[in-house]
């Protein structure tokens, strides 16, 4: 079975009574990741924004943003790839 990233979630298995267990899904961003990307990502979101009173942790949206705006500046920034081969 596959699925969307709404399926990582507890929750879900237990309302499912176990039946996806072991399931497959595509998500673009975890919380709870303790990968170096997401702990670096985590760490720099922190320190921009945790002077904020109404400060939370990134979510799936911030994230995508954040890579989306990644490959934005690395298009752009590198010379061979502003200008069409001649």
């Amino acid at each position: 079975m596959l699925g969307s990233r709404n399926w990582n979630s507890d929750t879900v298995i237990v309302a499912t009574g176990g039946k996806l267990e072991g399931a497959v899904f595509v998500d673009a961003y975890h919380r709870e990741s303790t990968s170096e990307e997401n702990q670096a990502f985590r760490a720099q979101h922190r320190l921009l924004f945790r002077h904020r009173s109404d400060y939370q942790t990134p979510s799936f949206y911030t994230a995508l943003a954040h890579d989306t705006l990644g490959m934005l500046i690395e298009l752009l920034t590198k010379a061979e790839r502003r200008a069409p081969a001649t």
